[in-house]
């Protein structure tokens, strides 16, 4: 119960004064260290250094064997050593690439390429906290983007730089060789080093705050299950959608009120329905109820709603406030049918 009165807390602290700042684009930290001329003169070293891997073709030799060692999806860009066969990219180096300010003969073999960073890590860790433009294409999601989402059509001769808290697991990188990208690198240290070196990062404390009392409420079913949803308002469940948190949205109203207009990617799914539709649902997956047949009274068919999918073991509840009518007064756009 505390812990399920602490997620309320943070809940109706986003719906109030945080509410604005989730809405806002995330803030860039540099930490008050900008790309000083010690570590620009360091990366220009580096890259005329023709001993380094760029001059050699981006290459590392696959070892004849190599152990792949799997943890759980949040720890995959946590390991020590960076994985077989990938390259490691200086963090100075990366730095100067990145921001456009890399000094390079014309002869160099990344003169004139694109760059990209690549945040390889869960979109939830990615949201709190990342360097500064980098691309978020979790580990598990690579040959997704490759197929149909962010990496399709990316350019073979764009430098590619992947980085993790620390260093990314094989399956991330190994999309690239499979792919035959020529020059794909692991970033030195990952975030940490990056941080360590003062360099810019974008954060959003409030997404950091939600996302962190949303961790601690993950149970997986059982007796620790919490008793009540966390009751969120109009801004605070926009500004999640906004952001990418991507809680699934349950409509449990009527037809007619539905077709009229329901929040964007609303599912509508009858009481009657509910057993059903959520019987193979992960019972982790962070799910918001509304209806619009009432004005946030904790009853009611949502009510109803949420109460049956606790009795399912489901965890990370969100109940809408005000439901259908407060987001619309809220000046929120809907979708018809």
């Amino acid at each position: 119960m505390g812990r399920t009165l602490a997620l309320a807390a943070v809940a109706v602290v986003i719906a109030g004064g945080l509410a604005i700042a989730l809405r806002a684009k995330p803030r860039t930290d540099s930490n008050d260290a900008p790309f000083s001329a010690a570590d620009e003169n360091r990366a220009a070293e580096l890259l005329a250094d023709k001993s380094q891997v760029w001059w050699r073709g981006h290459k590392l030799p696959m070892p004849a064997k190599h152990t792949l060692v799997f943890r759980a999806p949040d720890r995959m860009g946590t390991f020590p050593e960076p994985p077989a066969g990938c390259p490691v990219m200086p963090v100075e180096v990366a730095r100067a690439l990145a921001s456009g300010r890399a000094r390079m003969s014309g002869d160099h073999p990344f003169q004139g390429r694109p760059v990209r960073v690549i945040d390889m890590r869960l979109r939830s860790l990615y949201l709190k906290e990342h360097i500064a433009d980098s691309l978020n294409v979790p580990y598990n999601r690579m040959a997704e983007a490759f197929s149909s989402g962010a990496l399709k059509g990316l350019d073979h001769g764009t430098i590619v730089i992947l980085y993790g808290e620390i260093y990314p697991h094989f399956d991330a990188t190994a999309h690239f060789r499979v792919e035959k990208f020529e020059a794909y690198y692991c970033l030195e240290g990952g975030l940490e080093a990056w941080k360590a070196k003062g360099y810019p990062v974008s954060v959003n404390p409030a997404v950091a705050e939600y996302l962190g009392a949303l961790d601690g409420e993950k149970v997986v079913g059982g007796q620790n299950a919490p008793a009540d949803p966390a009751d969120v308002g109009p801004a605070a469940l926009k500004a999640l959608l906004d952001q990418g948190v991507d809680p699934l949205v349950i409509f449990v109203g009527d037809l007619a009120t539905y077709n009229v207009g329901h929040l964007p990617k609303a599912e509508r799914v009858p009481l009657d329905e509910l057993n059903a539709r959520f019987e193979k649902e992960p019972k982790d997956r962070l799910i918001a109820v509304y209806c619009g047949c009432c004005e946030g009274s904790a009853k009611g068919l949502s009510g109803i709603a949420v109460e049956r999918l606790r009795q399912m073991k489901f965890t990370r509840l969100l109940h809408l406030s005000g439901h259908l009518k407060a987001w619309k007064d809220a000046g929120y756009a809907v979708e018809s049918n």
